[in-house]
């Protein structure tokens, strides 16, 4: 069983000595349990990373620096020779720390910038040229902490729920997808004090 593993190797990384490989390629022995890393994929501070539904492409943001010429990048997924790169977009904003694939759109939260973007996926894999910004303005009381709006997480079921680490905004908001345009509208928001992560419990 193969799995993909995302390492810090640039400065300015949230880790303290950034002296990872980039995207590793692993490979697990369900009968046994050993794993072996012997491949990796040259990558800049690949924070997060995706596979599409039919395990032909696997995607990847860079957390870095807005300005840093930040991509978003996809790769196809070849059995034989690891992963070969499909398309890179450079996106708005700085330290990309998720990913999500949302009705057929790439979505991605930009930690630092306050902002997710959602970037529809065409056939093979490549990444459409126009980029929607959802812009937060959240804030914290100690701007030595946190000045402004921090996305985290955007998490899809048959909604993307997009998570703001802010103490005056609607933390917690919920995006649907316009069929007619394929662009996300928020659809409510609930302030529940600083979220920094979501889970659901599966109905009976």
């Amino acid at each position: 069983m193969r799995f993909y593993t995302g390492s810090y190797n640039q400065e300015n990384s949230p880790a303290q000595c950034p002296s990872g490989d980039g995207i590793g390629i692993c490979f697990l022995d369900p009968i046994t349990g050993q794993i072996s890393a012997d491949e990796c994929q040259s990558h800049r501070n690949p924070s997060y990373l995706c596979i599409s539904s039919d395990n032909k492409c696997l995607f990847a943001a860079e957390e870095l620096p807005g300005g840093s010429g930040t991509p978003a990048i996809s790769y196809e997924i070849c059995n034989d020779t690891g992963l070969g790169i499909i398309d890179s977009k450079e996106i708005p904003g700085g330290y990309a720390c998720y990913l999500a694939i949302y009705a057929g759109r790439l979505v991605i939260a930009n930690y630092m910038s306050g902002n997710a973007l959602s970037v529809e996926i065409l056939n093979g894999g490549f990444l459409s040229g126009h980029l929607q910004v959802i812009q937060n303005f959240g804030s914290w009381p100690n701007k030595l902490r946190q000045e402004s709006a921090h996305m985290i997480y955007p998490w899809e079921r048959d909604k993307s729920f997009i998570v703001d680490l802010s103490q005056d905004s609607n933390d917690l908001v919920v995006f649907s997808v316009n069929i007619e345009n394929g662009l996300l509208f928020k659809h409510s928001a609930v302030n529940v004090n600083t979220p920094v992560n979501v889970c659901f419990q599966q109905s009976s």
